[in-house]
């Protein structure tokens, strides 16, 4: 009897001590969605249950949020770990501790289908051409070409692409060239893609929207059924997913040079230094922390032998990965200046191709 009394009073110590042991607090700000958020929280408090460590979440917003994490910082606010974007500017790099960032997710472009539209995905950039023509709809039900088709009473489009978003149009000049991003850039294949876009552009073929809030505009249309497919990345999947509109998922199409896509995606920074947070680090970058992070969020980190996997057990994103190519800052800015300007002067008949590739070729020497 009083070997269980004593027994009984060790463990209601060793509660009591477990209970009300000090924890050491571990700020970390992040950019992510409410279910986002849920799915680490979820992570984190396994970890708080066996150590001593509570974790505050701080969730800012998207837009702005390297300047958003440094007024915190200089306004005396601790923060020890930031999610943060892949393309981190240079200014901000002073504030991580040396050689301490590790990858939280990537992120891929993908091809979104409306499956009660189109009953199988196009497989190559030709496919795309035709299918952006062909499921582009007037009032009148007839398609880009018929005869009498008007254009300026379209209710449906085939596509939304993005004409003057670098990651967008990379897709498809990546697709033909590997090189695309080279000064070993191919003439013909950079010529014969612009040629093929600024026809759809001339014939009215695709969207002309705000180009500063096409992303909104892009999934409004798709669920609202005025667009077939768009080019998107698994960041939509849980919009589309609360509107209960039907969608598929598929590589984007093929050129005569394979799939490209643009890598983006999130990574941890430790931005304060001592052995707790060197240890979250690590625990944020174990493989066990992967497979609860795809669990939970569907976000992929960058391990090749879990990319392998997943490509096995038919994860599309996974796939698409897997042939894509990583976008840092440098060419990121790169993609977006000269799409969104020289680009669209192109389309707009203030640039002949022949001057529309010497300014690219002029571009890219900068990257190397």
């Amino acid at each position: 009897m009083k070997l269980k009394i004593l027994i009984l009073g060790l463990v209601l110590i060793l509660v009591l001590g477990y209970i009300y042991m000090p924890r050491k607090e571990v700020n970390m700000a992040v950019q992510m969605t409410e279910e986002e958020a849920k799915g680490l929280q979820k992570i984190l408090k396994e970890y708080e249950r066996f150590h001593f460590v509570e974790f505050n979440l701080l969730n800012i917003p998207f837009s702005n949020h390297f300047t958003r994490i440094q007024e915190f910082l200089e306004s005396g606010k601790k923060i020890d770990i930031a999610r943060i974007d892949i393309k981190t500017p240079e200014w901000f790099k002073k504030y991580i501790v040396a050689d301490t960032v590790i990858p939280q997710s990537v992120d891929c472009l993908l091809l979104f289908y409306n499956p009660n539209i189109i009953k199988m995905p196009p497989l190559t950039l030709d496919d795309f051409i035709s299918y952006t023509r062909e499921y582009t709809i007037d009032e009148s039900g007839r398609s880009l070409g018929e005869e009498d088709f008007s254009s300026d009473k379209i209710v449906q489009y085939g596509s939304y692409i993005s004409l003057y978003s670098g990651w967008w149009m990379s897709v498809f000049f990546g697709s033909e060239d590997k090189n695309f991003l080279t000064e070993d850039v191919d003439y013909n294949s950079f010529i014969n893609v612009a040629k093929r876009f600024k026809r759809l552009y001339k014939d009215n073929s695709l969207p002309k929207v705000d180009n500063n809030n096409f992303y909104d505009q892009m999934v409004k249309m798709f669920i609202e059924e005025k667009v077939a497919m768009m080019i998107n990345g698994p960041w939509v999947l849980s919009s589309l997913d609360k509107s209960n509109q039907d969608f598929k998922i598929a590589l984007l199409p093929k050129g005569k040079e394979g799939h490209f896509s643009p890598m983006g995606g999130q990574q941890w920074a430790m931005l304060n230094d001592n052995p707790v947070i060197r240890d979250v680090m690590k625990y944020l970058s174990s493989e066990e922390v992967a497979r609860k992070f795809y669990k939970y969020n569907g976000t992929i980190m960058p391990n090749d032998e879990f990319l392998e996997e997943l490509t096995g057990q038919g994860d599309i994103v996974a796939k698409q990965l897997l042939n894509a190519v990583k976008i840092n800052k440098s060419n990121d800015y790169l993609l977006y200046n000269f799409f969104s300007s020289k680009f669209r002067n192109y389309l707009e008949g203030n640039l002949n191709e022949d001057q529309l590739f010497k300014l690219w070729k002029n571009k890219v020497k900068t990257l190397n």
